[in-house]
């Protein structure tokens, strides 16, 4: 759903703020963690940045 919309939207990309107990979840789906990002913290819960490029 979301990739549909935004490929609707003309985006070539998807990026997530990823909880790192999610990653693989997210992985499964085509999305990689964004090279160069540091992890961070929100909400008390560790997250990274993964993008997914649309085709």
């Amino acid at each position: 759903e979301v990739e549909r919309e935004a490929r609707a939207q003309g985006l070539k990309e998807v990026e997530v703020h990823a909880q790192v107990g999610t990653e693989a979840f997210y992985r499964g789906f085509g999305f990689v963690e964004m090279q160069g990002e540091e992890r961070f913290w929100e909400e008390g819960i560790e997250h990274l940045k993964m993008r997914k490029v649309l085709e």
